[in-house]
């Protein structure tokens, strides 16, 4: 191996895979961390409203029932709104995209460091695949979510 080929492979394999990969991985943990602090807010938010609700129930005074019964409406409500941000921006399937992504370019990786220069253009290829594979999903992702909102153009 020429010693521009020795450069080209230690660059490619630490510049685009290896920098890629960081990048996927931690998007991929930024994403599971948003999701499990959606679902922790949420999940919170629904045991102080149940909480509120039960004390509502206590021989208390009139105002007392009626902040209680409102408190309880008003931390339903921002569990809702908590849940509906948390379907809109779907954090486990994009975590999921990105997981994907990370998983083909560690495979490249693989073979990149135990590969010669005969095989270089070879996982070149496969790892600007999965680069543009990973950037075609977003147009599946794109189309789920229009097809979940029930609007057949995604206009209304």
């Amino acid at each position: 191996m020429t010693t521009r080929q020795q450069d080209f492979h230690r660059l490619y394999g630490a510049e685009r895979i290896g920098r890629q990969l960081a990048w996927y991985r931690s998007r991929s943990e930024e994403y599971r961390a948003a999701h499990d602090q959606a679902s922790l807010v949420r999940n919170g938010l629904l045991w102080l409203a149940a909480l509120c609700g039960v004390a509502g129930t206590a021989p208390v005074g009139g105002t007392a029932r009626v902040t209680l019964g409102l408190t309880a409406a008003a931390l339903a409500a921002l569990a809702t709104v908590v849940t509906g941000f948390e379907t809109l921006m779907d954090f486990d399937a994009v975590r999921k995209l990105y997981l994907d992504a990370q998983g083909n370019l560690e495979r490249a990786e693989i073979d990149w460091e135990a590969g010669g220069p005969d095989d270089a253009g070879e996982i070149v290829d496969r790892v600007e695949d999965v680069l543009e594979s990973e950037n075609g999903r977003w147009g599946q992702l794109l189309r789920a979510s229009v097809a979940a909102s029930g609007s057949p153009d995604g206009l209304e």
